[in-house]
């Protein structure tokens, strides 16, 4: 999660600022949307100009002269999934519920 942190980070700063598209003709670039559950109403949302990725090159020339043992920061471990907090039945428990209720609520 920190990583994808950091990368939303640099994609986010040189691309903060972009300004709006324009047409072949030098019109400024609009989107029209319809939301369903406005019917009958529409608003103009501004097209920005596509972002840059500036920032992937010079992160692909750091991460290929990382060296991990020379890194100042140790490697922490990835803390265990949630879900392994949770105990769940069987598999055959919960299909045996599930044909019960269906028994039952047939009578």
């Amino acid at each position: 999660m920190l990583c994808r942190l950091h990368l939303a980070a640099l994609h986010h700063n040189p691309n903060s600022d972009r300004q709006q598209a324009t047409t072949g003709e030098g019109e400024r670039h609009f989107i029209i949307i319809k939301p369903k559950y406005k019917p009958g109403s529409a608003t103009a949302k501004p097209i920005k100009e596509p972002p840059t990725y500036s920032y992937a090159e010079e992160l692909m020339t750091e991460v290929s002269e990382y060296d991990s043992e020379a890194s100042p920061h140790a490697r922490q471990p990835s803390p265990p999934p949630l879900s392994s907090e949770h105990t769940y039945p069987s598999k055959e428990d919960v299909i045996q519920q599930h044909q019960t209720q269906l028994s039952s609520a047939h009578e």
